[in-house]
């Protein structure tokens, strides 16, 4: 009955994904890595906004 209750009403699970499963299996340096990757290229569009901002401003002056 339990079981029944918890299919009806249960939440529905989230999708396998490659990027969940990746997180569970991977190893800590395989995750590090991929973080670092990812923070550097976050990092460089940051710094490709700003220097575009700086660049408007500068013309606006």
């Amino acid at each position: 009955m339990k079981v029944l209750l918890k299919k009806i009403f249960g939440r529905p699970k989230a999708p396998k994904t490659g990027f969940s499963s990746f997180f569970r299996n991977a190893s800590e340096q395989e995750k590090k890595k991929l973080i670092k990757e990812v923070v550097r290229e976050a990092n460089a569009d940051q710094r490709k906004i700003l220097e575009k901002y700086e660049r408007q401003f500068s013309k606006a002056s």
